[in-house]
């Protein structure tokens, strides 16, 4: 079985899903980070629960965790970003189905509480990710060019 150790840079076009693993998201922040994306000429599709809310989380475990799997098996979805850290994540990532993400590696963009993720990826896959600003920054124009900097290293450049 084939595998790549890094996933493809990023073009204009290509699709980015944003999901919510960890703690819940005002959808204010989702809106303005599709509007954002959208400007970078990005396809943006969305988790089923990004905007759900179970007690502190975005949604049930259950929930958060078939968005993550359906993101890491979708061959279209070039980058995965995490809404926002908070808690959450390490309650889902042992549950994670990688054989997909092993064939079709992909981008996975977020800090904080989706660090699980990143040391998931990056000590048993040797695949590298995005330790990186995510959406529920993105609304503070302070950000800004953090959002330019993410890109060019989404795109190689």
């Amino acid at each position: 079985m084939s595998t790549r150790s890094k996933p493809d840079f990023l073009s204009p076009g290509d699709e980015i899903r944003i999901v919510s693993p960890a703690s819940a998201v005002e959808g204010d922040y989702i809106d303005k980070t599709i509007q954002a994306l959208q400007r970078l000429d990005y396809k943006i599709s969305l988790g089923k629960h990004v905007r759900s809310v179970h007690h502190q989380f975005a949604g049930e475990d259950q929930e958060r965790l078939e968005d993550m799997q359906a993101a890491f098996n979708d061959n279209n979805v070039k980058a995965i970003f995490c809404a926002r850290g908070g808690y959450g994540s390490i309650r889902i990532a042992d549950k994670i189905d990688l054989s997909a993400f092993r064939k079709n590696p992909k981008w996975i963009v977020g800090f904080s509480d989706i660090t699980v993720f990143h040391s998931l990826l990056n000590c048993y896959l040797g695949v590298p990710s995005m330790h990186s600003p995510m959406p529920v920054n993105f609304s503070n124009p302070a950000f800004n060019m953090n959002l330019y900097q993410l890109n060019d290293l989404l795109q190689g450049t």
